[in-house]
């Protein structure tokens, strides 16, 4: 049985620091992933899609004094901070990573 694989090109938009990146497929660019902090604040990844000025369709937020990130699929502006989820490591070598939005569970492995 053959499958398909999709490949998908990171593009860094700046030269000098990581915090705006294209996501592109065949040449194309499909998502945009922007970068943005509070001076005090723990960093937030946007995830937009139509231009880097797009709307945002996920988020990530990494926790301050520890591992681990919050995630929440949807415009987090528009959302309460209970909405977001908890990233929580789902296997023992700490290799796969899962959290569970709208009843349904998603989960990655690195």
């Amino acid at each position: 049985m053959n499958s398909i694989i999709k490949t998908y090109d990171i593009i860094n938009q700046n030269t000098f620091r990581a915090k705006h990146f294209e996501v592109r497929q065949n040449g194309t660019p499909i998502l945009w992933i922007n970068t943005k902090s509070e001076f005090f604040g723990p960093p937030q990844i946007n995830i937009q899609t139509q231009s880097s000025n797009g709307p945002i369709i996920a988020a990530a937020k990494l926790k301050t004094m520890s591992s681990g990130c919050r995630v929440i699929v949807g415009n987090p502006d528009a959302t309460s901070k209970e909405q977001w989820n908890d990233v929580t490591s789902e296997s023992f070598t700490g290799k796969a990573f899962g959290f569970s939005c709208g009843g349904r569970r998603f989960l990655w492995k690195r």
